[in-house]
């Protein structure tokens, strides 16, 4: 006669560790796709602003060619900027920066809005080779100030730089003290 071992009933653990092994992957896979996404937007935005900062730079580059405009042109811009009152400097006074493919003013590609410079009162300084006060030499530095946005207003830069216009030439240093 055959014997048949003891049976035992199925406690379904098996199905337990399984399920707590699926809930497992589940989790972890949710989680890297939480991060990918995360990547993804920080990604997009970091291009957001260097594309807004692109667009600065050609505006500053823009606002310094102004200076340097050859002819009675760059005098006036220059004289325009000696005008500027510094207090409204920053509120009106801004420029709409040419498409360098063109030289026309508009919005660069890529951008939502065309970037503006502003070219403000110069300041005055010594050259380091005259020293000497009796000569009333100086040079004007005229403060430049860009802003520019990205594909969306959302990434914004603002810049500034201190230029020296080549064509400017030196000038008597006003006196302060008066």
């Amino acid at each position: 006669m055959l014997r048949h071992p003891p049976h035992h009933p199925q406690r379904g653990i098996a199905l337990v560790i399984a399920l707590i092994f699926l809930l497992l992957m589940t989790m972890i896979g949710v989680s890297a796709i939480q991060g990918t996404t995360m990547q993804e937007r920080m990604a997009g935005n970091m291009q957001d602003r260097n594309t807004a900062f692109q667009g600065a730079e050609a505006a500053l580059r823009a606002g310094e060619a102004w200076l340097d405009t050859p002819g009675n042109t760059g005098i006036q811009n220059r004289a325009a900027a000696q005008a500027h009152n510094a207090l409204a400097d920053l509120a009106n006074n801004w420029y709409t920066s040419p498409e360098p493919s063109t030289g026309q003013p508009g919005t660069m590609a890529g951008l939502a809005a065309a970037p503006l410079f502003n070219v403000s009162r110069p300041f005055f300084i010594r050259p380091w080779e005259a020293m000497d006060l009796s000569q009333p030499e100086c040079e004007r530095i005229y403060p430049v100030t860009t802003h520019s946005v990205g594909s969306t207003a959302a990434a914004a830069v603002s810049l500034r730089s201190f230029y020296d216009p080549r064509l400017s030439g030196r000038v008597t240093c006003p006196n302060l003290f008066n």
